[in-house]
Protein backbone atom coordinates (compact mmCIF):
# COMPACT_ATOMS: atom_id res chain seq x y z
CA UNK A 1 0.00 0.00 0.00
CA UNK A 2 1.41 3.57 -0.41
CA UNK A 3 2.81 5.69 1.92
CA UNK A 4 0.76 8.46 1.14
CA UNK A 5 -2.96 6.17 1.78
CA UNK A 6 -1.29 4.66 4.51
CA UNK A 7 -1.20 8.29 6.07
CA UNK A 8 -4.80 9.63 5.57
CA UNK A 9 -6.10 6.30 6.86
CA UNK A 10 -4.14 7.16 9.76
CA UNK A 11 -5.51 10.09 9.93
CA UNK A 12 -8.65 8.80 9.83
CA UNK A 13 -8.03 6.20 12.28
CA UNK A 14 -7.12 9.12 14.76
CA UNK A 15 -9.53 11.19 13.97
CA UNK A 16 -12.53 8.26 14.63
CA UNK A 17 -10.56 7.66 18.14
CA UNK A 18 -10.90 10.86 19.54
CA UNK A 19 -14.48 10.80 19.17
CA UNK A 20 -14.52 6.89 20.02
CA UNK A 21 -13.08 6.95 23.51
CA UNK A 22 -16.20 8.91 25.12
CA UNK A 23 -18.74 6.07 23.84
CA UNK A 24 -18.84 4.66 27.72
CA UNK A 25 -17.24 7.46 29.21
CA UNK A 26 -19.34 10.37 29.12
CA UNK A 27 -23.16 8.29 29.37
CA UNK A 28 -21.97 7.57 32.77
CA UNK A 29 -19.94 11.59 33.10
CA UNK A 30 -23.27 12.74 32.40
CA UNK A 31 -24.95 10.41 34.87
CA UNK A 32 -22.73 11.36 37.89
CA UNK A 33 -23.57 14.96 37.53
CA UNK A 34 -27.59 14.47 37.67
CA UNK A 35 -27.90 15.09 33.81
CA UNK A 36 -30.87 13.53 31.96
CA UNK A 37 -30.81 11.84 28.03
CA UNK A 38 -31.55 15.08 27.14
CA UNK A 39 -27.99 16.73 28.80
CA UNK A 40 -26.15 13.63 27.29
CA UNK A 41 -27.59 14.96 23.88
CA UNK A 42 -26.55 18.05 24.05
CA UNK A 43 -22.63 17.35 25.10
CA UNK A 44 -22.98 15.62 21.56
CA UNK A 45 -24.55 18.34 19.78
CA UNK A 46 -22.38 20.78 20.93
CA UNK A 47 -19.26 19.65 18.92
CA UNK A 48 -21.27 19.29 15.93
CA UNK A 49 -22.78 22.34 15.98
CA UNK A 50 -19.52 24.23 16.24
CA UNK A 51 -18.20 21.81 13.58
CA UNK A 52 -20.39 22.68 11.26
CA UNK A 53 -19.46 25.96 11.84
CA UNK A 54 -15.86 25.95 11.03
CA UNK A 55 -15.79 22.76 8.40
CA UNK A 56 -17.08 24.46 5.34
CA UNK A 57 -14.28 27.62 5.68
CA UNK A 58 -11.53 25.44 7.09
CA UNK A 59 -12.21 22.99 3.44
CA UNK A 60 -12.38 26.07 1.51
CA UNK A 61 -8.57 27.29 3.11
CA UNK A 62 -7.26 23.90 2.61
CA UNK A 63 -8.58 24.80 -1.11
CA UNK A 64 -6.43 27.82 -1.15
CA UNK A 65 -3.61 27.37 1.01
CA UNK A 66 -3.57 23.36 1.30
CA UNK A 67 -4.22 20.45 3.40
CA UNK A 68 -1.55 20.28 5.58
CA UNK A 69 -1.83 23.17 7.52
CA UNK A 70 -5.32 22.90 7.86
CA UNK A 71 -4.78 20.16 9.30
CA UNK A 72 -2.19 21.36 12.21
CA UNK A 73 -4.55 24.28 12.77
CA UNK A 74 -7.59 21.40 13.15
CA UNK A 75 -4.82 19.07 15.42
CA UNK A 76 -4.05 21.90 17.57
CA UNK A 77 -7.79 22.89 18.57
CA UNK A 78 -8.07 19.06 19.48
CA UNK A 79 -5.64 19.04 21.96
CA UNK A 80 -7.03 22.14 23.45
CA UNK A 81 -10.30 21.09 24.01
CA UNK A 82 -8.38 17.61 25.80
CA UNK A 83 -6.77 20.59 28.55
CA UNK A 84 -10.30 21.59 28.73
CA UNK A 85 -11.97 18.33 29.26
CA UNK A 86 -9.68 17.20 31.84
CA UNK A 87 -9.57 20.38 33.83
CA UNK A 88 -13.33 19.44 34.74
CA UNK A 89 -12.73 16.83 36.45
CA UNK A 90 -11.30 19.15 39.06
CA UNK A 91 -13.82 21.70 39.08
CA UNK A 92 -16.34 22.14 42.04
CA UNK A 93 -20.03 20.13 41.91
CA UNK A 94 -21.71 23.61 42.06
CA UNK A 95 -24.50 23.81 40.17
CA UNK A 96 -25.83 26.92 37.27
CA UNK A 97 -28.83 26.50 36.61
CA UNK A 98 -29.58 22.81 36.17
CA UNK A 99 -26.26 22.37 34.84
CA UNK A 100 -23.39 21.12 36.98
CA UNK A 101 -20.06 23.05 36.38
CA UNK A 102 -17.87 20.27 35.26
CA UNK A 103 -20.90 19.74 32.69
CA UNK A 104 -20.42 22.90 31.18
CA UNK A 105 -16.47 22.97 30.79
CA UNK A 106 -17.00 19.65 29.14
CA UNK A 107 -19.87 21.42 26.93
CA UNK A 108 -16.74 24.64 25.98
CA UNK A 109 -14.31 21.86 25.40
CA UNK A 110 -16.21 20.00 22.81
CA UNK A 111 -17.45 23.41 21.31
CA UNK A 112 -13.19 24.19 20.81
CA UNK A 113 -12.62 20.88 19.50
CA UNK A 114 -15.90 21.19 17.21
CA UNK A 115 -14.74 24.89 16.00
CA UNK A 116 -11.68 23.37 14.90
CA UNK A 117 -12.69 20.14 13.50
CA UNK A 118 -12.48 20.33 9.80
CA UNK A 119 -9.64 17.78 9.94
CA UNK A 120 -12.30 15.09 9.02
CA UNK A 121 -12.78 16.67 6.06
CA UNK A 122 -9.90 18.26 4.78
CA UNK A 123 -8.64 14.58 5.40
CA UNK A 124 -11.37 13.24 2.73
CA UNK A 125 -10.27 15.73 0.56
CA UNK A 126 -6.45 15.07 0.84
CA UNK A 127 -7.76 11.16 0.40
CA UNK A 128 -9.43 12.29 -2.74
CA UNK A 129 -6.12 14.11 -4.32
CA UNK A 130 -4.38 11.24 -4.26
CA UNK A 131 -6.83 8.63 -5.57
CA UNK A 132 -8.12 8.23 -9.41
CA UNK A 133 -12.19 8.95 -9.11
CA UNK A 134 -12.28 5.06 -10.15
CA UNK A 135 -10.49 4.16 -6.82
CA UNK A 136 -12.29 6.14 -4.55
CA UNK A 137 -15.00 3.59 -3.26
CA UNK A 138 -12.35 0.98 -2.24
CA UNK A 139 -9.90 3.79 -0.60
CA UNK A 140 -13.38 5.29 1.33
CA UNK A 141 -14.14 1.77 2.17
CA UNK A 142 -10.52 1.35 3.46
CA UNK A 143 -10.75 4.78 5.37
CA UNK A 144 -14.18 3.58 6.67
CA UNK A 145 -12.18 0.33 8.18
CA UNK A 146 -9.64 2.52 9.85
CA UNK A 147 -11.92 4.27 11.39
CA UNK A 148 -13.88 1.17 12.47
CA UNK A 149 -10.46 0.14 14.35
CA UNK A 150 -10.37 3.09 16.05
CA UNK A 151 -14.12 2.07 17.26
CA UNK A 152 -12.81 -0.81 18.31
CA UNK A 153 -9.56 0.62 20.35
CA UNK A 154 -11.18 3.51 21.46
CA UNK A 155 -14.12 2.45 23.81
CA UNK A 156 -11.57 -0.07 25.48
CA UNK A 157 -8.68 3.52 25.96
CA UNK A 158 -11.56 4.75 27.21
CA UNK A 159 -12.75 2.42 29.46
CA UNK A 160 -9.41 1.57 30.61
CA UNK A 161 -8.43 5.12 31.07
CA UNK A 162 -11.31 6.16 33.33
CA UNK A 163 -11.50 3.05 35.54
CA UNK A 164 -8.26 4.54 37.32
CA UNK A 165 -8.24 6.79 40.61
CA UNK A 166 -8.05 9.44 38.20
CA UNK A 167 -11.59 8.89 36.37
CA UNK A 168 -12.14 10.51 33.11
CA UNK A 169 -9.14 13.12 33.57
CA UNK A 170 -7.16 9.61 32.52
CA UNK A 171 -9.09 9.58 29.32
CA UNK A 172 -8.38 13.35 28.56
CA UNK A 173 -4.55 12.89 29.22
CA UNK A 174 -4.72 9.77 26.74
CA UNK A 175 -6.56 11.49 23.95
CA UNK A 176 -4.69 14.41 24.25
CA UNK A 177 -1.49 12.81 23.54
CA UNK A 178 -2.59 11.15 21.01
CA UNK A 179 -3.48 14.28 19.12
CA UNK A 180 -0.59 15.80 19.99
CA UNK A 181 1.23 13.12 18.50
CA UNK A 182 -0.83 13.01 15.61
CA UNK A 183 0.45 17.17 15.23
CA UNK A 184 3.87 16.59 15.76
CA UNK A 185 3.63 13.83 13.00
CA UNK A 186 1.50 16.10 10.38
CA UNK A 187 4.16 18.85 11.12
CA UNK A 188 7.19 16.83 10.22
CA UNK A 189 6.60 13.87 8.11
CA UNK A 190 3.15 14.32 6.22
CA UNK A 191 3.56 15.33 2.77
CA UNK A 192 1.25 18.17 1.28
CA UNK A 193 -1.16 16.53 -0.96
CA UNK A 194 -2.39 19.48 -3.29
CA UNK A 195 -0.31 21.29 -5.53
CA UNK A 196 -0.16 25.37 -5.82
CA UNK A 197 -1.45 25.32 -9.91
CA UNK A 198 -4.32 23.01 -8.43
CA UNK A 199 -5.55 25.56 -5.56
CA UNK A 200 -8.03 28.28 -5.78
CA UNK A 201 -6.65 31.52 -6.02
CA UNK A 202 -9.65 33.77 -4.35
CA UNK A 203 -11.89 32.26 -1.39
CA UNK A 204 -14.78 34.10 0.42
CA UNK A 205 -13.82 35.39 3.39
CA UNK A 206 -17.23 36.41 4.95
CA UNK A 207 -17.69 33.67 7.27
CA UNK A 208 -21.63 33.90 6.79
CA UNK A 209 -21.05 32.96 3.08
CA UNK A 210 -19.82 29.52 4.16
CA UNK A 211 -22.26 29.01 6.95
CA UNK A 212 -25.30 29.18 4.59
CA UNK A 213 -25.25 25.69 3.24
CA UNK A 214 -27.91 25.98 1.17
CA UNK A 215 -26.45 28.32 -0.81
CA UNK A 216 -23.85 26.45 -1.12
CA UNK A 217 -25.93 23.56 -2.04
CA UNK A 218 -27.45 25.51 -4.68
CA UNK A 219 -24.70 26.43 -6.37
CA UNK A 220 -23.99 22.83 -7.61
CA UNK A 221 -27.58 22.69 -8.88
CA UNK A 222 -28.00 20.42 -12.28
CA UNK A 223 -24.31 18.44 -11.82
CA UNK A 224 -24.45 14.59 -11.76
CA UNK A 225 -27.47 14.45 -9.60
CA UNK A 226 -25.76 16.02 -6.39
CA UNK A 227 -28.56 17.61 -5.27
CA UNK A 228 -30.35 14.65 -4.53
CA UNK A 229 -27.30 13.13 -3.15
CA UNK A 230 -27.09 16.14 -0.52
CA UNK A 231 -30.84 15.89 0.18
CA UNK A 232 -30.41 12.18 1.35
CA UNK A 233 -27.45 12.80 2.69
CA UNK A 234 -29.43 15.47 5.11
CA UNK A 235 -31.93 12.42 5.98
CA UNK A 236 -29.22 9.99 6.66
CA UNK A 237 -27.32 12.62 8.56
CA UNK A 238 -30.65 12.86 10.78
CA UNK A 239 -30.71 8.99 11.25
CA UNK A 240 -26.81 8.46 11.90
CA UNK A 241 -26.41 10.99 14.13
CA UNK A 242 -29.82 10.35 15.96
CA UNK A 243 -28.65 6.61 16.51
CA UNK A 244 -25.01 7.03 17.28
CA UNK A 245 -26.43 9.22 20.49
CA UNK A 246 -28.94 7.02 22.01
CA UNK A 247 -27.41 3.37 20.83
CA UNK A 248 -25.59 3.65 24.10
CA UNK A 249 -28.49 4.58 26.09
CA UNK A 250 -30.41 1.87 24.66
CA UNK A 251 -27.46 -0.99 25.34
CA UNK A 252 -27.26 0.18 28.92
CA UNK A 253 -30.86 0.23 29.93
CA UNK A 254 -32.05 -3.14 27.64
CA UNK A 255 -28.75 -4.36 28.86
CA UNK A 256 -28.27 -3.15 32.18
CA UNK A 257 -24.37 -2.86 31.36
CA UNK A 258 -21.72 -0.74 33.54
CA UNK A 259 -18.82 1.17 32.03
CA UNK A 260 -16.47 -1.49 31.65
CA UNK A 261 -18.88 -4.20 30.23
CA UNK A 262 -20.05 -1.39 27.88
CA UNK A 263 -16.41 -0.47 26.76
CA UNK A 264 -15.55 -3.83 26.11
CA UNK A 265 -19.24 -4.86 24.26
CA UNK A 266 -18.59 -1.37 21.62
CA UNK A 267 -15.30 -3.65 21.34
CA UNK A 268 -16.31 -6.40 19.95
CA UNK A 269 -19.10 -4.26 18.10
CA UNK A 270 -16.74 -2.28 16.38
CA UNK A 271 -15.00 -5.41 14.75
CA UNK A 272 -17.89 -5.67 12.80
CA UNK A 273 -17.39 -1.98 11.02
CA UNK A 274 -13.85 -3.48 10.44
CA UNK A 275 -14.93 -6.31 8.85
CA UNK A 276 -17.50 -4.16 6.31
CA UNK A 277 -15.49 -1.63 5.91
CA UNK A 278 -12.51 -3.45 4.93
CA UNK A 279 -13.64 -6.56 3.33
CA UNK A 280 -17.53 -6.24 2.25
CA UNK A 281 -17.46 -2.51 0.80
CA UNK A 282 -14.86 -3.69 -1.60
CA UNK A 283 -16.70 -6.93 -2.62
CA UNK A 284 -20.20 -4.77 -2.71
CA UNK A 285 -19.33 -2.19 -5.09
CA UNK A 286 -16.99 -4.56 -7.18
CA UNK A 287 -19.95 -6.93 -8.18
CA UNK A 288 -23.01 -3.97 -7.24
CA UNK A 289 -21.67 -0.31 -8.02
CA UNK A 290 -21.06 2.25 -6.26
CA UNK A 291 -25.07 3.46 -6.67
CA UNK A 292 -26.61 0.01 -5.60
CA UNK A 293 -24.18 -0.66 -3.19
CA UNK A 294 -25.53 2.59 -1.44
CA UNK A 295 -29.48 1.50 -2.01
CA UNK A 296 -28.48 -1.47 -0.44
CA UNK A 297 -26.65 0.27 2.22
CA UNK A 298 -29.37 2.27 3.39
CA UNK A 299 -32.39 -0.72 2.82
CA UNK A 300 -29.92 -2.58 5.61
CA UNK A 301 -30.08 1.02 8.01
CA UNK A 302 -33.86 0.62 7.69
CA UNK A 303 -34.01 -3.14 8.42
CA UNK A 304 -31.61 -3.45 11.15
CA UNK A 305 -33.21 0.01 12.61
CA UNK A 306 -36.96 -1.70 12.91
CA UNK A 307 -35.82 -5.10 14.04
CA UNK A 308 -33.02 -3.94 17.29
CA UNK A 309 -35.79 -3.33 19.69
CA UNK A 310 -37.96 -6.51 19.42
CA UNK A 311 -35.87 -8.30 21.00
CA UNK A 312 -33.93 -8.50 24.54
CA UNK A 313 -31.27 -11.37 23.49
CA UNK A 314 -28.26 -10.52 23.50
CA UNK A 315 -27.45 -12.50 20.82
CA UNK A 316 -30.08 -11.54 18.58
CA UNK A 317 -29.84 -8.09 19.13
CA UNK A 318 -25.49 -8.75 17.63
CA UNK A 319 -27.22 -10.66 14.51
CA UNK A 320 -29.84 -7.49 13.86
CA UNK A 321 -27.02 -5.45 14.58
CA UNK A 322 -24.61 -6.58 12.34
CA UNK A 323 -27.18 -5.85 9.44
CA UNK A 324 -27.42 -2.07 10.37
CA UNK A 325 -23.69 -1.80 10.69
CA UNK A 326 -23.54 -3.53 7.62
CA UNK A 327 -25.82 -0.83 6.04
CA UNK A 328 -23.76 1.81 7.38
CA UNK A 329 -20.69 0.55 6.26
CA UNK A 330 -21.98 0.67 2.23
CA UNK A 331 -23.35 4.24 2.59
CA UNK A 332 -20.52 6.03 3.96
CA UNK A 333 -17.79 5.70 1.64
CA UNK A 334 -20.29 5.49 -1.66
CA UNK A 335 -22.03 8.61 -0.40
CA UNK A 336 -18.34 10.28 -0.41
CA UNK A 337 -17.57 8.40 -3.75
CA UNK A 338 -20.71 9.57 -5.74
CA UNK A 339 -20.11 13.26 -4.28
CA UNK A 340 -16.64 13.24 -4.89
CA UNK A 341 -16.85 12.08 -8.47
CA UNK A 342 -19.57 14.91 -9.33
CA UNK A 343 -16.96 17.87 -8.75
CA UNK A 344 -13.40 19.09 -10.30
CA UNK A 345 -10.47 18.42 -8.27
CA UNK A 346 -10.15 21.95 -7.56
CA UNK A 347 -13.79 21.85 -5.77
CA UNK A 348 -12.59 18.68 -3.26
CA UNK A 349 -12.15 20.61 -0.87
CA UNK A 350 -15.38 22.34 -0.80
CA UNK A 351 -17.57 19.58 -1.78
CA UNK A 352 -16.26 17.22 1.26
CA UNK A 353 -16.85 20.68 3.56
CA UNK A 354 -20.08 20.77 2.67
CA UNK A 355 -20.78 17.19 2.92
CA UNK A 356 -19.31 16.99 6.23
CA UNK A 357 -21.07 20.37 7.60
CA UNK A 358 -24.55 18.74 6.73
CA UNK A 359 -23.57 15.72 8.98
CA UNK A 360 -22.14 18.02 11.55
CA UNK A 361 -25.10 20.58 11.19
CA UNK A 362 -27.61 17.13 11.44
CA UNK A 363 -25.66 15.87 14.51
CA UNK A 364 -26.00 19.45 15.94
CA UNK A 365 -29.68 18.95 16.03
CA UNK A 366 -30.31 15.25 15.99
CA UNK A 367 -29.18 13.97 19.28
CA UNK A 368 -30.37 16.41 21.15
CA UNK A 369 -33.90 15.85 20.03
CA UNK A 370 -33.36 11.84 19.81
CA UNK A 371 -32.36 12.22 23.61
CA UNK A 372 -35.62 13.69 24.60
CA UNK A 373 -37.78 11.47 22.37
CA UNK A 374 -35.77 8.53 24.02
CA UNK A 375 -36.75 10.06 27.65
CA UNK A 376 -40.70 9.73 26.65
CA UNK A 377 -40.95 6.51 24.03
CA UNK A 378 -37.54 4.82 24.70
CA UNK A 379 -36.25 2.79 21.76
CA UNK A 380 -39.52 3.35 19.60
CA UNK A 381 -37.41 6.38 18.10
CA UNK A 382 -35.66 3.78 16.14
CA UNK A 383 -38.77 2.93 14.14
CA UNK A 384 -39.11 6.42 13.17
CA UNK A 385 -35.12 6.66 11.99
CA UNK A 386 -36.07 3.29 10.05
CA UNK A 387 -38.87 5.17 8.44
CA UNK A 388 -36.89 7.90 7.33
CA UNK A 389 -34.00 5.63 6.06
CA UNK A 390 -36.50 3.92 4.12
CA UNK A 391 -38.14 7.12 2.22
CA UNK A 392 -34.73 8.53 1.24
CA UNK A 393 -34.57 5.46 -1.02
CA UNK A 394 -37.31 6.49 -3.15
CA UNK A 395 -35.12 10.15 -3.67
CA UNK A 396 -32.52 8.06 -4.88
CA UNK A 397 -34.52 6.72 -7.98
CA UNK A 398 -32.72 8.84 -9.97
CA UNK A 399 -29.74 8.31 -9.73
CA UNK A 400 -30.34 4.78 -9.86
CA UNK A 401 -31.91 4.95 -13.40
CA UNK A 402 -28.97 7.53 -14.60
CA UNK A 403 -26.36 4.50 -13.53
CA UNK A 404 -28.20 1.81 -15.26
CA UNK A 405 -28.10 4.01 -18.55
Amino acid sequence: MRKDLLSVLFLSFVNMLNFSVLFPVLPFIVKAYHGSPVVYGILISIYSLFQFLGTPYLGALSDRYGRKPVLLISYAGTVGSWVLFGLAYFLPTEFIGPLALPLLMIGFSRLVDGVTGGNSAVAFAYMSDITPPAERSKVYGLSGAAMGLAILIGPAIGSLTSSTSYGYVGTAIAAGCISLGTMIWVAFSLRESFPEEKRTRHIEWNPFAHMNILEKIKSYQGRNNINTLFLTRWLFGIVFSGYTAIAILFIIDRFNFGQNQLGWFLLFLGSFLIFNQGVMVRRFVERFGTVKSLLIGLFCIGLGLFFIITTRSLVVYILYYYILNLGFSLTMPTFKALLSSAVSESKQGEVMGIDESIMALTAAISPTLSGALYEVFGGLVFWVMSGIVLTSLYLLKDLSSAEKT
